[in-house]
Order: structure tokens, then sequence, then C-alpha cells
């Protein structure tokens, strides 16, 4: 049988972009027998997750808009013309507009839109954008993917749409203690009670209020330290805050990190205060880890919460409130639910056999 051809659009390759994560997840355990894949990459900020897509036989393409619209459709179109997929699956919806446009006009007969979100941006001028390019995006698609029944319905409302979790490899983020006694000695944070986040530096993902947070419980508990995981435009600011409270070492910001597995076993508690997620993968690693997580009520699906370690604050109620909730927690240890995490939709070598599935149904 010939290889499917699959064309993945996605928004960026770097290592602190969640999409790149997801997809990294599921072509690490996938048969590449059967599928020929090509990664499209609309942002070349970060080239961090390139060679690992390469092992696993992808070609990766860049197709970044650096002329006038005009121009850049056209090589969109040009592109199509000269190139055959048997499906596109795009993970970018407001590029989706346009590339679904011309994978359609160009006989691509599988267009797949993913929903990984349930806002349309962090600004009010980017949400009016981002709500008409959408529409348009869901228009030229014909089939539709989300990594929750939230962003399925956020992105396609009453059309049909399956969920395709956001699954990873259990074994990985298993808690190592080697692992986490070498990582505090490297930091020197050997007795200290730690905070961790881990995602995009980014509005949505709020580390500007996890700050807050943290220099609320520092307050209290001096030996307490924060490590920020990431990298992205906000990382200015994060640094600029840190200077503001004086927390001097005891923030401490690594930048991204290949193996920001392995920093999960050096946490004591999981924050992501994110504004809103379409799932919010990182919960998932964390709670696998055996940490105690917070995040967000209302803008989190619940479906992230799959055993007792995960518990949703309220935004609005402030960084005292959720320093002290933190703080006061006695349920604050870290735990295994291995029983709980298997029997979750989120075990990676089950949801690459559904998506191997899912692309071969089309054959």
């Amino acid at each position: 049988m010939d290889k499917i051809k699959v064309l993945q659009i996605v928004p960026s390759l770097s290592l602190s972009n969640g999409v790149a994560a997801y997809l990294m997840n599921y072509y690490q355990k996938m048969d590449f027998s059967r599928f020929d894949t090509t990664i499209l990459v609309l942002n070349d900020d970060n080239k961090g997750r390139y060679e690992a897509f390469e092992k696993c036989g992808c070609k990766i393409v860049e197709l970044i808009k650096n002329e006038s619209w005009g121009k850049y459709l056209k090589r969109i179109n040009i592109f199509f013309k000269e190139n055959h997929f048997d499906i596109v699956h795009c993970h970018a919806p407001n590029y989706g507009a346009f590339y679904m446009h011309y994978a359609k006009k160009n006989g691509v007969k599988i267009r797949i839109l993913h929903s990984h979100a349930n806002k349309y941006a962090d600004t009010k001028i980017n949400a009016i954008r981002n709500y008409l390019l959408f529409k348009i995006a869901v228009k030229k698609s014909n089939y539709y993917l989300a990594c929750s029944n939230e962003a399925g319905k956020f992105l396609f409302g009453k059309k049909h749409f399956e969920i395709m979790n956001n699954a990873i490899d259990f074994a990985k983020y298993k808690f190592n203690v080697e692992k986490r006694e070498e990582l505090r000695k490297e930091l020197n944070i050997a007795e200290s009670f730690v905070i961790g986040e881990v995602g995009r530096f980014c509005p949505q993902k709020n580390q500007l209020f996890t700050i807050d947070i943290f220099n609320e419980i520092h307050k209290i508990k001096e030996d307490s330290k924060l490590i920020l995981i990431g990298g992205g435009d906000l990382e200015e600011k994060i640094n600029n805050k840190i200077k503001e409270y004086s927390l001097g070492d005891s923030a401490i910001v690594l930048g991204s990190k290949p193996n920001a597995y392995d920093y999960y076993n050096c946490f004591d508690a999981f924050l992501l205060p994110s504004t809103y997620e379409g799932l919010g993968i990182v919960l998932i690693e964390a709670q696998v880890n055996g940490l105690p997580s917070y995040t967000s009520i209302d803008r989190v699906p619940k479906l992230a919460k799959i055993c007792p370690l995960l518990k949703f604050l309220d935004l609005d109620k402030g960084a005292k409130f959720w320093a002290d909730y933190i703080l006061n927690d006695k349920e604050n240890t870290r735990k295994d639910y291995d029983e709980e995490i298997n029997n979750s939709d989120f075990n990676i070598e089950k949801e690459a056999k559904k998506l191997e599935e899912y692309y071969l149904s089309f054959a």
C-alpha cells in the first residue's frame, strides 16, 4: 500500500510551543511505514524540535510570511500546486483560513482543522481578527478535531468534531528521585520548597501572575524557590517583575529546555494560572509526576484533572488567595495515582494508534 501523504501545519517547532509538543508525543509512537509526513512551519523563531521530528522521518518546510500578503498567498498557492497531499492537518486556525482555502483549491480532499484553544487571542484586536479568520478556516475545512470538548465547541460550534487527546508517554514523566537530587544540587535548591511552571512566556500562560503568587508565598516561606521554564515575548517583563519584587536568586528563569520533563522531579508544586487553555497538557505531565498542581477555574477544561492532585482556583481572587491556598493545602504532597492516571485518556500508546486509524480511515 502506498504511504499516505500527510501535511501538518504548525505555528512553530520551538521547545515551548504546545502544539509542537503535542505532535512530537504522537510522532514518537506512530508507525512511519504507513505515512509520509511533511511539517509546514509558519514561524522560525526557534528550531528546538527540528532534529527530533527529522529523526521521526518527517520532512520540515518553512513557509514564513516575509513579504506582502499578495505575494505570500501566491507562494501558498504555488506550494499546493507543486506538492501533493492526501491529508492536510492544520493546527493554526488563523493561518488555516488561507492554507485550507488553497488546499481545497488544489484538490486536497481531506482537510482537518484542529482546535487547541478556547479563546481567539490575548488581545481584543487580535481576537477580532482571529474570529473572522477562524470562521473562514472552519468553512474551508471538512473534518474537525479538538483537544477537548470545550476547544471543539469553541471553534466548531454545532459541527461534528472528534476528540484527539493531548496524550503523553507516562514513563517519561514518572517521578525520578535520582533526577530530583541531581537537579536540585545543580540549581542549589536542595532543601527549598520549589514551585514550577512550564510553558511559553505569553499573556495566556500568565507567568506575571505566577510571580505575584510566588512573591506572597516567599514572604511566608523564605526558603521557597520559583522555577520558570519556557521562552517568548513576555521574558523581559518576567525578569523586570522579579527585580521589582527583589526576589533575586529565589526566582529562576531557565528558558526553554529540551528535557523540561526532567525538571518536574525537582518541583514540589506546579502552577498554571492560564487565562485560557484548550486543555493544558503540562497539567497532565505534572500529575503523572505526582505533583500537587493548581490552575484556573473556568479557564481550563475539567478534562485536565485526571487525579486528585489538580485543584482549580479563581483568578479573580488574586495572588494572596492562591498563595494561602497552596501553603495551607493539606494534600500538598507528592503522591502517585497510578490507577487513575493509567485509566485516563492520555496514554500516548493508545492515542497514537487512534490517530493512525483516523488517518487510515480516509485511505
